[in-house]
């Protein structure tokens, strides 16, 4: 179940919390609805990994991958300053995190094989958000006393970045 739809019920019968981020938050930079989503995936604790699903709304009839859309990375690149654990919490259902990974930097190849689905990747991302997300999720795994899965994380963006 996702929490978002029904916001009548508690975030903790969920396994999934939605933000549906609107064009008009992303291109303002406003962080207040990601905040009070963020303040609920973080309350889960380890239960919280790979919980969360980020949407943006808007950019229906653009053409465009949202990794490509310039709002929608600047958006996720200050996004990412304020929570630089935020891939232990994003869910890799449809490869959601690693798109949003993309949008921190450049994709150049992007394919899902009909076979099997498994999506192959290559992105690049600038060092210095790579350290932050680096530092901020492992650091953050301790925190919540889940180091395994953050390092899971850390394991799958280096996977996608050839590290």
């Amino acid at each position: 179940m996702v929490w978002g739809e029904d916001m009548a019920v508690s975030p903790d019968d969920y396994d999934v919390v939605l933000a549906q981020i609107s064009r008009s938050e992303c291109e303002k930079l406003e962080f207040s609805h990601l905040t009070e989503t963020m303040k609920i995936v973080e309350s889960k604790g380890r239960e919280g990994y790979k919980s969360f699903i980020l949407a943006f709304d808007g950019w229906e009839s653009d053409s465009s991958e949202l990794y490509e859309i310039p709002a929608v990375r600047k958006y996720i690149s200050e996004m990412v300053k304020r929570y630089p654990y935020i891939f232990y919490h994003i869910t890799d259902m449809q490869s959601l995190d690693m798109l949003y990974l993309a949008a921190l930097g450049d994709l150049s190849t992007f394919m899902k094989e009909n076979t099997n689905q498994k999506a192959v990747y290559d992105v690049s991302i600038p060092e210095a958000i790579y350290k932050t997300i680096y530092k901020g999720t492992l650091s953050y795994g301790e925190k919540v006393g889940d180091i395994e899965n953050a390092r899971r994380t850390i394991q799958r963006i280096n996977e996608v970045l050839g590290k």
